[in-house]
């Protein structure tokens, strides 16, 4: 149960970063994905450089999500990632509402994320190891 609500959660996470990575193609992407104008071209450069970090973030999640060994620095990133975004986003006015549609999906990313560090690392039972029952062990 551990090792396959912490690995879908890591999923949704992986899928999510990874959509921005459209706006590589340009000013225009960029503008549809977050309803902004970006006329300056110094701004287009960090938006599309924006746009490969969240890329590259969203496949290491995606690779923590089939290999248990990255999991735990992972989820940490994850976590950092998310919730800064949604810390960040709360503290500046004048959203427009394409921009408050990440915030409000970083949110619910970072409380799945919160709940799977939980169910991470929550001493108990290693994922790995079975039940013991009857004095036989089920994996």
């Amino acid at each position: 149960m551990r090792n396959w609500f912490v690995g879908a959660v890591l999923t949704i996470a992986g899928v999510i970063h990874v959509i921005p990575l459209v706006g590589v193609a340009g000013a225009g992407s960029l503008e549809r994905l977050y309803g902004v104008t970006i006329v300056d071209p110094n701004l287009e450069l960090l938006m599309r450089h924006r746009a490969i970090l969240l890329g590259m973030l969203g496949a290491v999640f995606l690779v923590a999500a089939l290999r248990a060994s990255w999991r735990p620095a992972v989820m940490v990133v994850a976590l950092v990632s998310t919730a800064s975004f949604v810390l960040l986003g709360w503290m500046v006015a004048g959203r427009n509402s394409d921009v408050d549609r990440v915030v409000l999906v970083d949110l619910v990313v970072a409380a799945l994320l919160a709940g799977a560090s939980v169910v991470q690392f929550w001493p108990g039972r290693a994922p790995s190891q079975g039940r013991k029952r009857s004095g036989r062990v089920d994996s």
